[in-house]
């Protein structure tokens, strides 16, 4: 069976000029919420830093930028050109100057320095191996910065949500299969769990584990 994700770049090229109108149709008005979910998980500090993985065209971003305020450092990565420039669009419309984007691979993406959050929003799941992806990011990480990610998560018993997941998941490129919450969890410090849309979509949150040394990827 063909990788549903090999042509994301394209897929999501095509989709940029409508992608915030697709989600609001598709989460029956819901996304919004989801989006200040994400914002809300993140702390900080006042002069602190987040990268924004899979940023699209900033749809995520003016919630971040609500929760955070202006004195943090928005760093927004997407490998479709296309959301990339609809995304700076919308910075230099808005004045955002604490912002900035990105066109690149995460697969290959880094930060310049350590910082103080990673965001996955609706993009996990879509990226080869994410399960790497992830440890990729808790290696970008200060001491005590946060992992959070908003996606789709196959839970045992959960038949309706699972059932709307795997149907969806071919048209968005993405593998549900690929991202194991439990695994995911085990990975974080502290983790926590919010679902939404009866567990369609949820918000898990934690932190780089004690002891863990910066910089490094496993």
């Amino acid at each position: 069976m063909a990788d549903p994700r090999l042509d994301n770049e394209a897929r999501y090229d095509r989709m940029a000029p409508h992608y915030a109108r697709l989600l609001r149709v598709a989460s029956l008005g819901t996304i919004s919420g989801h989006y200040r979910a994400v914002a809300a998980a993140l702390d900080v500090p006042e002069d602190g830093s987040v990268v924004e993985i899979g940023c699209g065209p900033a749809t995520v971003t003016p919630h971040i930028r609500e929760a955070v305020g202006d004195g943090v450092r928005i760093i927004g990565v997407d490998l479709s050109s296309r959301m990339i420039a609809l995304a700076r669009e919308r910075a230099e419309r808005e004045g955002w100057k604490n912002v900035t984007y990105e066109q690149s691979d995460v697969t290959v993406w880094r930060p310049q320095d350590l910082v103080d959050a990673v965001v996955f929003s609706l993009v996990l799941s879509g990226l080869p191996n994410p399960l790497g992806c992830v440890d990729r990011a808790l290696a970008w990480l200060r001491p005590g910065g946060q992992i959070v990610v908003l996606d789709s998560f196959l839970v045992p018993g959960r038949g309706f949500a699972n059932w709307v997941i795997r149907a969806k998941a071919p048209r968005l490129g993405v593998v549900p299969d690929d991202l194991p919450l439990d695994a995911l969890l085990a990975r974080l410090e502290g983790p926590q769990k919010t679902d939404f849309s009866a567990g369609i979509y949820s918000v898990v949150s934690g932190r780089v584990v004690s002891g863990r040394k910066p910089g490094t990827e496993r």
